[in-house]
């Protein structure tokens, strides 16, 4: 696999990762109104949109980065492509992992 696919198919994954970690945000979320205790369920419910909300700005840098197709700009670009955002490391480098 070149280059160019092996970044691509690496978006991709963590495209699903994000997606996974929403669905199951929302689902953690909903669970919250079965917690009879009030306070516990505020404080609980506090984390989980924290939680949430840096999720979100995080899952930015990964949109940010693929076309209407899906398909990485850095892919198409090769190694240069666009900038990114603060913390986010290429693909298959040792901080991405």
């Amino acid at each position: 696999m070149n280059q160019k696919a092996q970044l691509s198919a690496a978006i991709r994954a963590e495209v699903k990762r994000h997606e996974a970690v929403r669905s199951n945000l929302s689902k953690l979320l909903k669970l919250l109104d079965r917690v009879s205790d009030a306070p516990l369920q505020s404080r609980l419910k506090m984390q989980l949109l924290s939680i949430q909300g840096a999720f979100q700005s995080s899952s930015h840098g990964v949109a940010c980065c693929l076309g209407h197709d899906g398909v990485s700009a850095v892919a198409r670009l090769g190694n240069g492509g666009p900038p990114r955002p603060a913390g986010m490391a290429a693909a298959g480098t040792e901080s991405a992992r």
